[in-house]
């Protein structure tokens, strides 16, 4: 897990299991004044989220040993963890399983990689 930023900054956590997307995207973040928080054990996202209390949830779907969908439906059973806002970053994109994953989970979207981190940015400012 890596931590960078100040106490007031938003902090997004990212939980992905590629280790180079992760670095991207804690770059990304930073030089854009979010706090990120990168992790790439999704068995330990969601003693980090109750931890960090983020602002926003950065999610990977197809991880083990807990998928991204696992750690949404979780997070949405816990009122600690149910207004957190998830927007999943994920390399195999179907509309349908998505569309019941956003009414579901409270993913407020869904985006495929590779991704364009002007898109990125632009969905994180709208939804902070």
């Amino acid at each position: 897990m890596s931590i960078h930023g100040n106490t007031n900054q938003k902090k997004i956590i990212v939980i992905d299991d590629d280790n180079e997307f992760l670095d991207e995207m804690q770059d990304l973040l930073s030089w854009s004044g979010y706090a990120p928080i990168t992790i790439s054990d999704s068995s330990k996202a969601e003693a980090a989220i109750r931890h960090h209390k983020p602002n926003l949830i950065l999610l990977d779907l197809n991880m083990q040993p807990v998928s991204g969908a696992m750690i949404a439906e979780s997070l949405q059973k816990d009122p600690a963890t149910a207004q957190i806002p998830i927007i999943v970053i994920t390399g195999n994109y179907s509309q349908e399983r998505h569309s019941i994953l956003r009414n579901k989970y409270r993913i407020i979207h869904c985006l495929q990689k590779p991704l364009n981190p002007m898109d990125l940015l632009t969905l994180i400012e709208g939804t902070l």
